[in-house]
């Protein structure tokens, strides 16, 4: 299975978004229906080979068009595209779980910093998209009810990725960096989680993922306040340092708790 696999579910996800969730397709991503259609060619152009995963994903873009054409109501087609969006969505999450198990041995070992003097040498964007991506798959198996949105774009800030939470969950903003070499290296991550978390509100969460222990890696500033979270996470045994993870999991179920009361 290749990336690319995964990235073209998540694409018809969001393509089906555009004519029933309009305001949700414009937070998802910047491009137009048209240029959302191009990139969909070009990634089916990108997979070479009939494999099943390929032709599922035709017959769900097939299926998306046929119900845009031959919808007999306006209802009928929300209901139709709400299905195939979150199916698609469900299917992409499936494939991405499925990926990391596959290829967290290999990415391991390019991710592996056995110590500080390799910080000029490790955190190519390749491996830091890699990193990202594991942590947060990683990471939602303790928050299943979240729906990750990387390369998240708020006003002018770029976030790693945004965890959407569901109606009862509260919303997490995640920055990773692999090895952070300077204090105002981990200085910037910082202030760029707390300028966003200003503009999404008071309940929000945010997460620094960096690859080994703390103290023994890189120096981090003092965090804003305890909506900020530090989490260690390796690559190699697929965890997270497990007395932060803990903290930061229950302060989202204690923000839940508040919002449903």
């Amino acid at each position: 299975m290749r990336a690319e696999t995964i990235n073209l579910f998540a694409l018809i996800s969001i393509r089906a978004l555009a004519d029933y969730d309009a305001p949700e397709f414009r937070r998802a991503t910047d491009l137009s229906k048209g240029e959302l259609d191009e990139r969909i060619r070009i990634l089916f152009d990108q997979i070479s080979g009939d494999e099943p995963l390929v032709s599922m994903a035709r017959e769900q873009l097939q299926a998306l068009r046929s119900a845009e054409l031959e919808a007999q109501s306006q209802t009928e087609l929300l209901f139709l595209l709400r299905a195939m969006s979150h199916s698609s969505l469900e299917r992409a999450q499936q494939l991405a779980l499925r990926y990391s198990r596959e290829q967290n041995k290999a990415a391991a070992k390019l991710l592996r910093i056995p110590n500080r003097s390799l910080a000029g040498d490790v955190g190519g964007v390749g491996q830091e998209l890699e990193y990202l991506r594991l942590g947060v798959m990683r990471l939602l198996r303790d928050l299943p009810g979240y729906i990750p949105r990387f390369d998240y774009r708020l006003k002018n800030i770029r976030i790693d990725c945004f965890l959407e939470p569901n109606t009862d969950g509260r919303p997490i903003l995640v920055e990773a960096k692999m090895l952070i070499g300077s204090r105002a290296e981990a200085q910037k991550k910082v202030h760029n989680l707390k300028t966003a978390t200003a503009s999404l509100g008071s309940n929000t969460l945010s997460v620094l993922l960096a690859a080994g222990g703390a103290g023994e890696v890189y120096e981090l500033p003092q965090w804003p306040d305890k909506k900020f979270f530090l989490l260690s996470y390796d690559p190699e045994s697929n965890e997270f340092s497990a007395d932060q993870l803990d903290a930061f999991i229950r302060a989202v179920n204690e923000r839940a708790r508040r919002s449903a009361r």
